[in-house]
């Protein structure tokens, strides 16, 4: 069982939250980048920051742990 590192998302930017909704709905990198006005470079490194603050070691289980801290509502 995976515990996670961080439980509240007052932290949380508002671009952060919105990846955060990308993720959960299965966007491409590209795609969410795109829509938040970053690069896809950009996009995959905060992605990568947030995966490594859940604690997760995949973009499915970031969106998985995600759900369940309440990051993605």
């Amino acid at each position: 069982m995976t515990t996670t590192r961080c439980r509240d998302d007052a932290d949380l930017t508002i671009q952060e939250r919105e990846l955060i909704r990308q993720l959960a709905q299965g966007a491409k990198d590209e795609i969410a980048a795109k829509k938040l006005g970053i690069g896809r470079r950009t996009a995959r490194h905060r992605m990568s920051e947030l995966m490594t603050r859940l604690g997760a070691r995949s973009r499915c289980k970031a969106g998985i742990l995600a759900e369940r801290v309440g990051w993605s509502d």
